[in-house]
């Protein structure tokens, strides 16, 4: 069908934003791997995986909703609600880490490393794990088709689906906001205190501020958001009546045209969330020096342009380590984050 010329440049721009916004996420991925910063792998990579399958839909269906990929659709339908509770389980992370830091808590001897990155993987997938399993108690058809956008989730909201998952976005938002304010609380009072550590640790105080950035910016769009979607989704609301009525259509393929799902309010407004979450983290801390090494490095511009220090600097080897030598200890005392 004919659509207005607003949402075909809008669904260009999505298409191309997509695009560029999966490379933004994926370069410095190896860096954070190098680093073993789990919030970072975790954001990084679920952005990535969500733009580019965000990509992928906007060329197949930009102008159709025929059936011609259900396999890609029956993947892509959990995979974008294990992702949206992903981006905010890593964003959690990183904030809970950047707060241990800031605090006395923060202290770890070097033993405890591993049991630290272990706690850190559990927080960052439990929920989106935990999602895939409780999808089968949401799903109402197989998927639905969107005319410019493509598959999505064919669920219902009721009060098995609000306990499940929909009541996560504002936990997850929450906990991150009160490890935010945590973090700025500390930092106010004890900032001198914070800066002598980091320094007398090596490591860059400006990425430390970075990374509280990151998280301080992503808890206050979460939350709202969160709360938006929420609430708007409760003129959707259905009576919960059992598994079999639940199920009764389950293998249905609803298709969309864009004058249908159009009324129904923003859909898109899931794309430019991922968007703008992927281009924020990008800036904040793709940009970092550990990051411009490998940039240079991929690109061979190492010899023209030479750092002060290289990915190979033992002071890099931990993204988000704090080591303090302290005297008659048989160990280093870190923070890991």
């Amino acid at each position: 069908m004919d659509m207005p010329m607003s949402w075909i440049a809008e669904q260009r721009a999505l298409t191309a934003l997509s695009f560029i916004t999966f490379v933004l996420a994926i370069v410095p991925l190896p860096s954070f791997i190098k680093c073993r910063n789990v919030g970072c792998i975790l954001y990084s990579t679920w952005i990535a995986i969500l733009c580019l399958s965000s990509f992928v839909n906007n060329l197949i269906w930009r102008d159709n909703v025929r059936n011609i990929a259900p396999i890609w659709c029956d993947i892509y339908a959990r995979l974008s609600f294990m992702g949206s509770l992903g981006i905010l389980s890593a964003g959690l992370v990183i904030a809970r880490r950047v707060s241990l830091v800031a605090n006395v808590s923060s202290i770890w001897l070097r033993s405890h490393r591993n049991r630290a990155m272990y706690v850190d993987l559990v927080i960052g997938l439990s929920p989106p794990i935990a999602t895939l399993i409780e999808f089968w108690f949401m799903q109402v058809g197989r998927f639905d088709i969107l005319e410019g956008l493509g598959c999505s989730a064919s669920v219902s909201f009721n009060v098995v689906s609000i306990c499940l998952f929909w009541v996560w976005y504002i936990v997850i938002g929450l906990l991150s906001a009160c490890y935010c304010v945590k973090t700025l609380r500390t930092l106010f009072r004890r900032h001198r205190y914070i800066r002598q550590v980091l320094l007398m640790s090596n490591m860059n105080l400006h990425l430390f501020y970075r990374l509280a950035a990151c998280s301080i910016v992503e808890s206050c769009c979460t939350l709202p958001l969160a709360t938006f979607v929420f609430v708007r989704n409760f003129s959707a609301y259905t009576h919960w009546e059992g598994l079999e009525e639940l199920h009764s259509n389950i293998g249905e393929v609803r298709q969309w045209p864009y004058n249908l799902w159009v009324s129904g309010g923003p859909a898109q407004m899931t794309e430019w969330y991922q968007i703008g979450c992927g281009i924020i983290f990008f800036l904040l801390l793709g940009l970092n020096r550990d990051a411009r090494s490998y940039y240079k490095r991929w690109l061979g511009l190492s010899n023209l342009f030479p750092d002060d220090q290289t990915p190979n600097d033992p002071h890099l080897t931990s993204f988000m380590t704090v080591s303090v030598d302290i005297p008659h200890h048989p160990e280093t005392i870190q923070v890991i984050a």
